[in-house]
């Protein structure tokens, strides 16, 4: 039997949508079911702002990595971008390990697999505070997403993290101009 895990966050949704308030907010797991069709959580309509706890049960999941997604839907059907956070399940059998972090990999916009990415080295610690320089020059101009994950001594690697990028190779122009 898996363990029970709540995930507990603070959404906190600025009502400034052109028209129209929000009239639902809906959650789902891993995969989009189509707006409308998520987990309900019940909100205040007339709130101008909304600021609620909500506990989120992952009854149901498999042990391993997920995903959950949040999105605000408004009474004419539109919805909000949605707010994504990666965490993982654990089966009820489970030893937490307590290995220190002692590397990590990234990879750009394509999941190779676990283990299958750009390595980063590291000193073996428990936690770590350090910057990495990712070379961009490989990739296309426009949006992209770097990735990254931790892996512990014993080889475990944890939920990845995501930030969105964009790059811009267009390069300068600059026109002559005679000047008397």
């Amino acid at each position: 039997m898996k363990r029970l895990i709540h995930i507990t966050f603070l959404l906190t949704a600025y009502l400034s949508f052109a028209q129209g308030d929000i009239s639902e907010i809906e959650y789902y797991f891993d995969t989009d079911p189509g707006i409308g069709n998520g987990t309900s959580i019940d909100i205040d309509p007339d709130a101008e702002v909304l600021n609620q706890n909500f506990s989120i049960p992952t009854t149901g999941l498999s042990a391993g990595n997920h995903k959950l997604f949040v999105r605000a839907v408004k009474d004419d059907g539109s919805t909000s971008y949605y707010y994504s956070q990666s965490f993982s399940v654990k089966a009820a059998n489970a030893t937490f390990n307590t290995a220190n972090i002692d590397g990590f990999e990234y990879y750009v916009d394509t999941d190779p697999g676990i283990g299958n990415g750009t390595q980063l080295s590291v000193a073996s610690m428990e936690t770590i505070d350090q910057s990495f320089n990712i070379p961009t020059a490989a990739l296309s101009s426009g949006s992209h997403k770097l990735f990254i994950r931790a892996k512990n001594n014993d080889g475990t690697y944890g939920a990845y993290d995501n930030v969105a990028f964009s790059i811009n190779y267009s390069p300068a122009v600059f026109n002559n101009y005679d000047i008397t």
